[in-house]
C-alpha cells in the first residue's frame, strides 16, 4: 500500500493560510504604525493633553514640551437691543453732553468773554480786544486796587446822551442778557479817599499819590478835573485809563451812590486779553503801582 502524504484537514489549512497572510503582513503593517506613533502631530499632542487635562482637572506636567497654549475667555457679552441702546445713550452723555455741559458751566459761570467796542481803556485795551474775565469769587475779599473789572451798567450811566460816546461799553460775547456792561480799572476801595486837584495833578488814594504811568495812556494826564470821594461802604471807584476820554465815578458823583460801582454789579475781574494775538497779555499789572506805595 502506497503511503501517500494525509493531506490537511481544511481547518487546518484555512488556519496555516490564516498565519501566513499575517506572517506576510506584520512587517508592512509595522512599518506603517510606528512612524505613526513615534511622530503624531503636534496637534493631536496638545488636543490629547487638553483631554486628559479636562478629565483630570489637575495641571499636566508635559503640556509646556508640546507648545501648549491654553485658550482665555474674551469676556464678551451678549447683550440684547435694547441694552445696545441704553449703552449707546450711555456713551453719548459721558462723550457728548458731559463735555458741553462742563464749557457751558465753566463760559457762563466761571468766566466771561467779552469785547471792547471803544477805547476808554486805552491803551490797556484797544477797540476790538476780546478779554477773558473770572466770574466766580467776587468779592471784597478777591478785588484788589489796580483790577481792571468789568461790571452791569445798574446806575444807567450809558442812559446819558452826553456822555454816552465817551464811556467804555462792553458787550458780552456770546450771550444776550439785555444788560450793558462798563470795563474800567479799580482805583479805590469801601472807606477810600480818592481825589485830584486837576489839571494835570496826580490822583491820590488816603492821600498818597499814584504814579499810573505803567497803564495810563501815553499823552493823557490822571485827571483835568478836581475831585474828591469817600467811597461807600460795598462799593469801589473807578477810573478809565484813557482819562481824557472816559465817562467814569468822576462823572457820577451826583447817581446817589457818589459815583461807585456796587459789589453786586461786578460781574468779572479782568483776567487778559485773549484776541488778537498780537495784543495778548494780563491785566493784573496795574496791582504793582498800588502796592508800591503801601496801598
Amino acid at each position: 500500500m502506497t503511503n501517500q502524504p494525509r493531506r490537511a484537514s481544511s481547518s487546518k489549512r484555512r488556519a496555516q493560510m490564516r498565519w501566513s497572510a499575517e506572517e506576510t503582513l506584520r512587517p508592512h503593517k509595522t512599518r506603517e504604525t510606528r512612524p505613526v506613533r513615534e511622530y503624531e502631530s503636534r496637534r493631536s499632542l496638545r488636543e490629547k493633553a487638553k483631554r486628559e487635562a479636562e478629565q483630570t482637572r489637575e495641571p499636566f506636567e508635559w503640556a509646556a514640551s508640546v507648545d501648549y497654549i491654553p485658550h482665555h475667555s474674551t469676556g464678551e457679552r451678549i447683550l440684547t437691543k435694547r441694552d445696545r441702546r441704553v449703552l449707546n445713550a450711555l456713551d453719548f452723555t459721558l462723550y457728548f453732553i458731559v463735555p458741553l455741559v462742563v464749557l457751558l458751566v465753566l463760559r457762563f459761570v466761571v468766566f466771561g468773554l467779552f469785547i471792547i467796542p471803544s477805547g476808554s481803556m486805552e491803551n490797556t485795551l484797544m477797540v476790538g480786544d476780546r478779554i477773558i474775565t473770572r466770574n466766580i469769587g467776587v468779592s471784597a475779599q478777591s478785588l484788589h486796587r489796580g483790577d481792571v473789572i468789568v461790571f452791569s451798567d445798574d446806575s444807567h450811566w450809558l442812559s446819558e446822551s452826553t456822555i454816552e460816546a465817551a464811556a467804555s461799553a462792553t458787550h458780552n460775547f456770546g450771550i444776550g442778557s439785555g444788560k450793558n456792561y462798563l470795563v474800567k480799572r479799580l482805583i479805590g476801595m469801601p472807606g477810600d479817599v480818592v481825589a485830584s486837584e486837576g489839571h494835570g495833578a496826580p490822583v491820590t488814594v488816603n492821600g498818597v499819590a499814584l504814579d499810573e504811568s505803567a497803564y495810563l495812556k501815553s499823552g493823557v494826564q490822571p485827571s483835568e478835573q478836581a475831585f474828591s470821594v469817600t467811597v461807600p461802604a460795598g462799593s469801589v471807584f473807578v477810573l478809565g485809563d484813557n482819562r481824557a476820554n472816559s465817562a467814569d465815578s468822576r462823572y457820577h458823583v451826583n447817581d446817589g451812590n457818589s459815583g461807585c460801582v456796587r459789589f453786586s454789579s461786578i460781574t468779572g475781574i479782568g483776567m487778559a486779553v485773549f484776541w488778537p494775538y498780537a495784543d495778548w497779555k494780563t491785566l493784573n499789572n496795574g496791582r504793582a503801582v498800588f502796592e508800591s506805595v503801601g496801598l
